[in-house]
């Protein structure tokens, strides 16, 4: 199936299906609530330090230092205890609307339950994305490593467009792993394999959808962009993070997200299809 009809299609789905939009709006819900805590923490915990002169480090030496470094780790492990949950609740997200967009996309009217069998998937969803973000740091201290040894003082200003184009490309490349694996029953590598080989036999059309995902992202982050420099002179400061908060949730979470699993799912579905029958 081409592009544009995987494109018309995921909008008419998604008109006709509003169950998909729940479980997206109650996942923004949860990680603006995280991100609010987590932003707070951090500035009380480092508050103390705004009231540390040189001179108490002088004086308290070493007690003040054992007491920062215990600060600090104690804010690495509740940064990477936060990030752990969003990882397995974005997963257990993921493959739960991949099942609901399943069911869509053979003709039933979706409901909740559709997407329950489906989140089964969501700690292979986990591994699957904790390998690529391993795979995303060896691969950017690699580029750091050759660019530092090929360029010295210039590594930055090579190392960082890089690192965004070996991201993309790693992103690209994985972009129906998901959706193997809850819908292929793959495993973690398995469904990157997958994905791999299902993107080299459509290249073209693959291609087009990843095109059409980002101008939508780069669509949207210009219209929250835009209202927000348009609202800043008629709001107060709290008004407006609370339109800002209201705009990410409309913008990101009942629209965006739903959108885009059902694109990629229903593109992935029919062809896979197409594929199997010409096997």
């Amino acid at each position: 199936m081409k592009t544009r009809e995987s494109i018309h299609e995921s909008f008419r789905l998604y008109g006709k299906n509003p169950a998909i939009i729940l479980p997206y709006l109650l996942f923004g819900i949860f990680n603006t609530a995280v991100t609010i805590f987590l932003v707070n923490y951090l500035k009380s915990s480092l508050a103390t330090l705004r009231f540390t002169s040189s001179i108490e480090f002088f004086v308290l030496g070493q007690k003040l230092s054992d007491a920062l470094t215990a600060l600090f780790l104690q804010n690495l492990l509740v940064v990477l205890f936060i990030g752990l949950v969003f990882v397995i609740v974005d997963a257990v997200i993921k493959s739960y609307t991949i099942g609901i967009s399943a069911a869509m996309i053979r003709g039933k009217t979706a409901t909740l339950k559709d997407g329950i069998p489906a989140a089964r998937r969501a700690t292979t969803i986990v591994a699957k994305n904790l390998g690529l973000g391993l795979l995303l740091v060896l691969g950017s201290a690699l580029i750091f490593i050759t660019s530092v040894v090929l360029l010295g003082k210039f590594a930055l200003v090579s190392f960082i467009p890089a690192v965004i184009i070996f991201a993309f490309i790693l992103y690209a490349v994985t972009l129906f792993a998901s959706q193997s694996i809850v819908l292929e029953n793959k495993g973690a590598w398995q469904g990157i394999v997958s994905s791999y080989f299902f993107i080299r036999k459509h290249v073209e059309d693959s291609a087009k959808i990843v095109l059409f995902l980002v101008f939508i992202f780069v669509a949207f982050q210009m219209i929250k962009l835009a209202s927000t420099q348009l609202l800043e002179n008629f709001l107060r400061s709290h008004t407006l993070q609370l339109v800002r908060v209201a705009e990410n949730l409309l913008l990101g979470y009942i629209i965006m997200r739903p959108l885009f699993v059902i694109l990629k799912t229903h593109f992935f579905v029919k062809n896979l299809k197409t594929l199997n029958k010409k096997d």
